[in-house]
């Protein structure tokens, strides 16, 4: 069984102002600043010219780190950073003090509660051990049951405006696993079908994957900083790579985390026929959001194809997605860094992807062999 997941939705984000989190990343890069003898002025979560200067003094100080700039957006980068280089500051993290915040609707049932928070816990310490990746903020959810409540937990806890959330709560409220997840901004969203309980219902798996899938899309986040918040996908392909890349990382990592041993032959080999059945995209055109039922459906088989091309399921390799959202954070465009970490241009893996469809360039109904899977498999 394969599961959709919510897409990583923060260019859907209209913020009213820098938003909250952000100025508690903000403040988290003022305390590391002041307890490594730095002057950012106000600890007061904005990012201000002292501050703005006390971080170039940190990072000329410890041999040029090449920080980027502290802007409202980039606060989780900065945050992670400057504990990065000087570890005994990441005592500071706010991830130190909550790694995992949970708020749930009344009528959610404690195993659920549980559950996730178990998994949670779980896929922090796996990216520790497997991608040595840590994070510097909390990973936030909300869990409730229903479309209403859903729309109406995620408006109350988001700390911006979220546009669409009625239409996307009738999409991640109704899922025949029971239950979908959604990240907004920092905010996981997940949602169950009302009255399910866990296996019955709800497919525990399911709500393993969801829940690491989206700590991915969260890390993401807190790896390339905020996009621009001009509501167009556009900007955010521009600023934190394609959506299908977004997804189907998710997806594989979710998959290598949560249920081992499902990125094997046989899992590629049914994204495969899913494509075969609805077409094979064109992975240029899935930079973007999708327009319909079956574009979705080609984002997450596409993608997480794509993702299983490009790299071997060792942590040694996975571990390149996450150095491509570092790299951004950084401030590299995300087509150098695709193909820094990846080895080809992102036209190169276009082309090679559809090469991969075995009715390329044949007439209708021959079908080649399909092709050879990728290294480690």
């Amino acid at each position: 069984m394969m599961w959709r997941f919510g897409a990583y939705l923060t260019a859907l984000v209209l913020a009213a102002g820098p938003a909250l989190a952000e100025h508690n990343a903000v403040t988290c890069v003022q305390e590391q600043l002041v307890a490594a003898g730095f002057d950012p002025g106000p600890v007061d979560g904005y990012p201000g010219r002292r501050t703005r200067v006390a971080v170039i003094a940190f990072s000329e100080a410890r041999g040029k780190l090449g920080l980027p700039g502290l802007t409202e957006d980039n606060g989780s980068v900065l945050c992670r950073l400057i504990g990065e280089a000087e570890p005994k500051l990441q005592a500071y993290w706010p991830s130190a003090r909550d790694p995992i915040l949970l708020t749930a609707a009344p009528d959610i049932r404690d195993n659920v509660r549980t559950e996730i928070i178990a998994m949670a816990r779980e896929t922090l310490r796996r990216f520790g051990t497997d991608y040595d990746i840590r994070l510097a903020m909390p990973v936030r959810f909300v869990v409730a049951e229903g479309e209403a409540e859903f729309a109406r937990m995620m408006a109350e806890n988001s700390d911006s405006n979220l546009r669409n959330i009625e239409e996307r709560a009738v999409y991640h409220c109704n899922d025949e696993t029971g239950v979908s997840g959604v990240t907004y901004g920092t905010l996981i969203g997940v949602c169950l079908v009302p009255d399910q309980e866990l296996g019955r219902g709800v497919i525990l798996a399911a709500l393993n994957n969801v829940v690491t899938h989206e700590i991915v899309h969260s890390a993401q986040r807190q790896l390339t900083g905020r996009p621009p918040r001009s509501g167009s996908f556009q900007d955010f392909v521009d600023h934190a790579g394609p959506l299908w890349l977004t997804e189907g990382s998710a997806t594989m990592i979710a998959e290598a985390l949560a249920t081992p041993g499902a990125y094997a032959s046989r899992y590629l080999r049914m994204l495969e026929d899913e494509l075969n059945a609805i077409g094979w995209p064109d992975l240029a055109r899935h930079e973007l959001r999708p327009d319909t039922e079956r574009e979705t459906n080609q984002l997450y088989s596409g993608g997480t194809l794509a993702v299983a091309r490009l790299l071997s399921p060792d942590p040694e390799e996975l571990v390149r997605i996450f150095r491509f959202y570092e790299a951004i954070g950084l401030g590299s465009d995300w087509q150098s860094a695709f193909a820094d970490q990846f080895g080809q241009t992102p036209a190169a893996a276009y082309q090679a992807f559809l090469e991969l469809d075995p009715r390329a360039g044949r007439p209708e109904g021959k079908a080649a062999p399909l092709p050879a899977l990728p290294r480690g498999l």
